[in-house]
């Protein structure tokens, strides 16, 4: 059998396999019973060596990892409304000018025990990143309201909200992530700590507005390639200018989106981005030049994450607008 089966190496041999085994069964049934025998012969041990090859190689992971993932979205999903439940309708008090303490206890109890730069992939970074930004993340401040903690690329904005769709996969606002690796870089002082995300390139929604020529084009630019759109009802993707114009053509009908679409952004080229206090040193706009050049290099120059954790350290300790 081994012998015979010999050239069904991969899943596409296998899928090529059962599809001709099925069209032999078929056309059994239309010729001479010769001919009938003899492609039932060949087409049914075919037919049942590659469906059993593809359940066993392709369909079964693939459903268990599924299911793996229903369950571990469910779970997170169940802790964040736990959080909420606790915290009640109304926000949390948090001084303005405590970020920094705040992120390092988030940092401390995400990755306690961690005094130098480590690493997390997979499943286990997800977790880390799940308890690092869990709710509470907006709070009631002396000036009305307040955010934390905060990302850092070019664009620089506040975590509002911090969901996990699937093992690989996390939505950081607005901005859809797959994850290939986080690291934990605790800094010589508490409010130096903060968190790298790099995350994998994803294929873009609506592939026929890219090319290479394009990406190249905003990877010069930004460092990497980025697309927006919105999403319908949780499961229709469209445009940016039809989100921007509050209807979108869906199967040939008009939709008014209403309140019913969220604003996406997927990254199409490898991405990188760094999560800290907003009282942290990096908050400084002498350094966003410069922390950008230095993500870009991480990310397609070979440049390391002890530079730009070296660079942190040396930074001047952040000041409370308004503080003396």
């Amino acid at each position: 059998m081994d012998k015979y089966f010999k050239v069904i190496k991969t899943e596409k041999d296998a899928l090529i396999g059962l599809v001709s085994s099925l069209i032999a069964i078929f056309v059994s049934t239309q010729v001479p019973d010769k001919l009938f025998w003899i492609l039932i012969v060949l087409g049914v041990p075919l037919a049942i060596f590659c469906f059993s090859f593809l359940l066993v190689k392709s369909w079964t992971p693939f459903l268990l990892s599924w299911v793996s993932d229903l369950k571990f979205i469910a779970k997170q999903t169940g802790s964040e409304n736990d959080s909420n439940y606790v915290s009640g309708t109304e926000l949390e008090f948090l001084p303005a000018d405590q970020s920094a303490a705040f992120f390092a206890k988030r940092f401390s109890s995400a990755f306690p025990g961690i005094r130098t730069i480590t690493w997390y992939s997979g499943k286990e970074a997800i977790d880390r990143l799940s308890i690092l930004l869990r709710h509470p993340l907006n709070f009631r401040s002396q000036n009305g309201y307040t955010t934390p903690i905060w990302w850092w690329r070019n664009g620089n904005l506040q975590i509002s909200e911090f969901k996990v769709l699937s093992r690989k996969r996390v939505l950081l606002d607005r901005m859809e992530l797959r994850i290939k690796s986080i690291a934990a870089v605790p800094g010589s002082d508490y409010y130096r700590s903060f968190v790298y995300v790099d995350a994998h390139p994803e294929p873009p929604v609506f592939p026929k507005e890219w090319n290479e020529a394009r990406k190249a084009e905003a990877v010069e630019l930004f460092g990497y390639a980025h697309e927006e759109y919105g999403l319908y009802r949780k499961k229709f993707c469209v445009s940016r200018s039809e989100y921007d114009d509050g209807a979108a053509t869906i199967k040939g009908k008009v939709f008014q989106l209403g309140d019913d679409v969220e604003l996406r952004e997927r990254y199409i080229t490898s991405f990188n981005l760094v999560i800290a206090p907003h009282l942290s040193p990096i908050n400084n706009t002498d350094f966003d030049s410069e922390l950008r050049s230095v993500l870009n290099g991480i990310l397609h120059e070979g440049r390391s994450l002890e530079e730009l954790a070296a660079r942190v350290d040396k930074l001047p300790k952040p000041q409370m607008w308004g503080l003396q």
